[in-house]
């Protein structure tokens, strides 16, 4: 599928285990003559019901996939290459392998909601109204960033797949670090009771 959108610039727009053939460790795809072009304007709507049709029949093999968002990036993605593509996809299966069979169920119907309805554009110069975006808190939110090759904050391009940047890795770790060393220290200041007296008390007060 990736080789198809990137190489080929087609997208199959009918891809199901019925238009894949797998003989002496070839796979072929056949019934293209309804493809697409990547730059029709119905391409990527086409690609997430791929996605979807792909992951649907290995799932019901128990094969642990790739959410259908975390497919569509993976073959969208411009900064995947020769390089990193092998680690690219051991990532993607550590993270599948990983993921709960109820957590994967409830992602998996989540994201089918949000790419039937969601308008992905394929250019920057599609994108209404950018500011707002690069604005909101919560960027997972933003569909376009994998496809046009911007940073996980919008506020520049990136040359490295999400996934395998260490930088937001260590971000996240940092952060973790950081809420659990100010919550730490909030517990120790509300069990610390200051005993010591005044120097200067007076007779009286001393009696109290």
């Amino acid at each position: 599928m990736r080789r198809m959108f990137n190489e080929c610039r087609l997208v199959h727009a009918d891809l199901s285990e019925f238009n894949l053939l797998y003989n002496e460790s070839m796979l072929y795809v056949i019934d293209v003559s309804q493809s697409v072009e990547s730059d029709h304007p119905m391409a990527l709507d086409f690609l997430r019901k791929d996605c979807t049709n792909v992951n649907e029949f290995f799932r019901k093999k128990s094969v642990p996939t790739m959410t259908t968002r975390e497919l569509f990036d993976f073959i969208t993605d411009p900064n995947i290459n020769n390089e990193n593509i092998d680690t690219y996809l051991e990532k993607c299966q550590q993270i599948a392998a990983n993921r709960t069979d109820t957590e994967s169920e409830e992602q998996h119907k989540v994201d089918e909601e949000v790419f039937k309805k969601v308008y992905i554009p394929q250019r920057l110069q599609e994108v209404a109204n950018y500011e707002k975006d690069v604005s909101k808190e919560d960027k997972k939110e933003v569909f376009y960033k994998t496809i046009t090759g911007l940073r996980d904050d919008l506020k520049g391009p990136t040359l490295i797949p999400s996934i395998l940047d260490n930088k937001n890795e260590e971000s996240d770790d940092s952060s973790d670090d950081d809420n659990s060393s100010q919550s730490q220290e909030s517990n120790e200041n509300k069990g610390y009771v200051h005993s010591s007296r005044p120097k200067d008390e007076t007779t009286e007060e001393k009696k109290v």
